[in-house]
């Protein structure tokens, strides 16, 4: 993350978090081209980036207030800013310029998004996240582009665009909490989920193109329907 000559181990967090704007941008130059499937590609590469970045810091003991910052910049760049203009030109290009302003309002929430997970929780995902994380957001948009065939069909559904748009902005904005899927290794229970998790990291590795978007679209859905069954177990406790 953040770096100064005399301190060789901090260069290698910051160079993941200069490839994650990088690839970030690259993305962008792809998607003006309409080179939608590579378009897609570099946003995943750039947010597995900002995910190593992080982990690189922590272990190395070198966060700092200016790497997460900076971070985050990354984060708008190529889960926010990229994946707006890969769903624009790929679905709203040709719309009336009055549905596409919804891609606006994902950039504004991803924006809000960061903004609020730097200054309550200062960069401590170790008790989950206040909202749905941008680099998800990012992610399911451009799990929508990897196939060439699923593309072209997806493309004629603007309206369903337009809602997943609508509900990954909405999400990030919202206080529904998230939880980064961890490997334990306890209890038999934990351990059957453990297993689970991991033959999903398989499935994506070698399916991506065809297990990504699933898999992202049940871990968002399974969040908000966590978030609504403790609302309503809250509230039966009270009421009882």
């Amino acid at each position: 993350m953040e770096f100064y000559p005399n301190s060789h181990k901090k260069l290698i967090p910051g160079l993941f978090t200069t490839l994650n704007i990088l690839c970030g941008t690259t993305a962008v130059i792809l998607s003006v081209n309409r080179l939608f499937e590579p378009s897609a590609w570099f946003i995943i590469v750039a947010v597995l980036c900002d995910g190593m970045d992080g982990k690189l810091a922590r272990w190395t003991g070198c966060e700092s207030e200016f790497g997460m910052h900076l971070d985050s910049l990354g984060d708008l760049i190529s889960s926010g800013i990229a994946p707006m203009v890969l769903i624009y030109s790929g679905f709203f290009r040709s719309a009336d310029w009055t549905v596409s302003w919804i891609c606006l309002l994902y950039v504004f929430a991803g924006a809000f998004r960061l903004a609020r997970f730097n200054l309550i929780q200062k960069g401590d995902r170790s008790h989950g996240y206040i909202g749905l994380p941008i680099p998800v957001a990012g992610m399911t948009i451009a799990s929508l582009f990897l196939t060439g065939e699923i593309t072209s069909w997806f493309r004629h559904m603007q309206f369903l665009a337009f809602v997943i748009i609508l509900g990954l902005s909405l999400l990030m904005m919202s206080t529904v909490p998230y939880d980064w899927p961890k490997l334990e290794w306890g209890r038999p229970v934990k351990i059957v989920g453990s297993a689970g998790k991991l033959i999903l990291a398989g499935l994506i590795i070698v399916f991506t193109k065809y297990t990504l978007f699933p898999v992202l679209f049940l871990y968002i859905i399974a969040g908000t329907l966590r978030w609504g069954f403790l609302l309503i177990k809250e509230k039966l406790a009270v009421d009882f």
